[in-house]
């Protein structure tokens, strides 16, 4: 599918760690999990809601204000996927192929955020 962010590649980066996410959730939730799934989904889809949601922003701090909701969405994933494999829902495996996704956002992330802050 071609939409109006396409070639904005922090955006796809994140629709992709969603996406990743989503799959790895897919498991059956028990009484235990159910809760971490629906936290992981929301708060992995959160961050490229809040990019589009920055992109889209006129206003130098509107834009800002949008990317660092996104980092704070980045950040809730984190945990919430530590908190998986703690309680072995994940596997080592599975956690560090995430993990590497969401540090490679932090990183472009915090770069975009701070070429807007000069």
């Amino acid at each position: 599918m071609n939409d109006i962010f396409s070639d904005i590649p922090i955006l796809g980066k994140s629709i992709d760690l969603s996406g990743h996410i989503i799959r790895l959730t897919t498991r059956s939730p028990n009484t235990q999990t159910h809760y971490l799934v629906k936290q992981i989904r929301r708060s992995a889809l959160s961050v490229s809601g809040n990019l589009a949601e920055g992109f889209c922003r006129k206003e130098n701090t509107d834009r800002l204000k949008s990317y660092y909701e996104a980092k704070g969405s980045l950040s809730e994933t984190r945990r919430h996927l530590i908190r998986g494999a703690n309680s072995n829902y994940f596997t080592d495996t599975e956690y560090r192929e995430q993990s590497a996704r969401i540090d490679e956002l932090w990183r472009e992330l915090s770069r975009l955020i701070e070429s807007l802050s000069v």
